[in-house]
């Protein structure tokens, strides 16, 4: 990896609630932990596509592809 120590995408489903002055908005869905560690200098994005399916068996396929002066790289993963 060459503009991280090591990174790393979690898909899982969520569900809770926000209260908000006396208000209760019900969330159900889908998020991403997104996590890099390390020093890092990409530069300025030039753009990128990010892509994180869940489906209802709890298979997930995440992609990522990144573009920088100083980087241009695609990853993903496959989970069952």
């Amino acid at each position: 990896m060459g503009w991280a120590k090591d990174h790393y995408e979690q898909i899982h489903q969520i569900r809770g609630e926000i209260d908000y002055r006396g208000q209760s908005v019900p969330l159900e869905g889908m998020g991403v932990r997104d996590h890099s560690s390390g020093p890092r200098n990409t530069g300025k994005p030039y753009g990128g596509c990010f892509v994180n399916l869940l489906f209802p068996s709890g298979k997930a396929i995440s992609f990522t592809k990144v573009v920088t002066p100083n980087y241009d790289d695609a990853y993903g993963y496959i989970y069952w």
